[in-house]
């Protein structure tokens, strides 16, 4: 019970630590510690379940794979964009999708994977997670009700957070046009998107 109180601390505090970040790099280093959260809380979990726990183990390996694809996208996205502006602040670059409508739609797809938007590899992690919370609140003695509420604020506050993300980077008003060029970082999301869509819409290949 210790462990996933800790684990779901992470995942607060993470989230609301990147809700008010400005810095592109920190913003997401923060996500990283939130999603570290989620693993943890599913770890501890499994342990807390035993032998009802299957399902929990599940949820941790799968979303350690899944932070790996979505989160490695999108440094590689903040690097491209930091490179081309030499700015840090996600509110200071703004107008990317005037220009570059390729890559701003190619970060949709990412970013809708750390949301968990359905049909995203982020998604079904999620739910397992959510399910073995369920499971926790079935199986366990005394009332765990708070990892729900915490799982719901979460998950709410990382929609968020990267609604500001996506929303100041790609559709605000720039003050300069940004000449992105094509390299190789470009291919690297879009290698890694393209796990990140098979996942979201093969959610048993892994499982299985």
């Amino acid at each position: 019970v210790v462990i996933m109180i800790i684990g779901l601390l992470s995942m607060v505090v993470g989230v609301l630590l990147a809700l008010i970040e400005e810095d592109i790099k920190r913003l997401l280093s923060y996500h990283s510690v939130s999603q570290m959260g989620y693993i943890v809380l599913a770890i501890a979990m499994t342990a807390y379940l035993g032998v009802q726990g299957p399902l929990a183990l599940s949820a941790a390996l799968y979303h350690m794979v899944n932070h790996a694809l979505f989160k490695s996208a999108l440094f590689i996205l903040a690097g491209i964009i930091v490179r081309a502006s030499n700015e840090h602040n996600l509110y200071r670059i703004g107008g990317i999708f005037k220009d570059h409508k390729a890559l701003a739609l190619l970060s949709l797809i990412p970013v809708f994977g750390i949301m968990g938007l359905m049909g995203f590899n982020g998604f079904v992690s999620k739910a397992l997670i959510h399910h073995a919370i369920a499971e926790v609140n079935t199986y366990g003695t005394g009332s765990l009700a708070f990892l729900e509420w915490g799982y719901i604020i979460v998950s709410a506050g990382t929609v968020t957070s990267f609604m500001k993300f996506y929303g100041f980077i790609f559709l605000a008003k720039g003050k300069e046009t940004l000449r992105l060029k094509f390299n190789s970082g470009w291919l690297a999301v879009a290698f890694l998107s393209s796990f990140i869509l098979f996942i979201g819409l093969n959610p048993r290949f892994l499982l299985d």
